[in-house]
């Protein structure tokens, strides 16, 4: 069965937007506490550095947590096209080495990949 892709953003003004593809178990509310502290721990963490002049940079990344909340893999997977927020997003991807969260209870998976889009303007807080 083909996997659904849920574009799980809680907001317009949030500097990262979270996205997770779920099989046939779908996902929805039990896996909201975790889509948030993969949020917050990514938001926290990134930094725009001052020399990025193009608020319209949005840098993809792809990150597989495990259940405990122990990020295993995170890679950059679409450049945004602005050489200073990609190494401030690949700076966070090395930074962030777990979650305060782990995958809910009843889940038979035992990691998760996301899918983090970093977006300067938001980050910013000018959009």
């Amino acid at each position: 069965a083909k996997s659904a892709v849920s574009d799980l953003r809680s907001g317009l003004s949030s500097a990262t937007t979270i996205e997770m593809k779920f099989g046939p178990g779908g996902g929805g509310v039990p896996y909201a506490n975790f889509r948030d502290a993969v949020k917050k721990a990514y938001d926290d963490a990134w930094i725009v550095p001052d020399g990025v002049t193009d608020d319209e940079a949005t840098a993809t990344a792809s990150v597989t947590i495990a259940r405990d909340g122990t990020v295993l893999d995170s890679r950059l997977i679409q450049r945004s096209g602005n050489a200073l927020a990609d190494q401030s997003v690949e700076m966070v991807l090395r930074r962030v080495t777990s979650i305060n969260a782990s995958l809910p209870d009843g889940t038979k998976e035992s990691q998760r990949t996301v899918t983090i889009k970093f977006n300067v303007k938001a980050k910013r807080g000018t959009g």
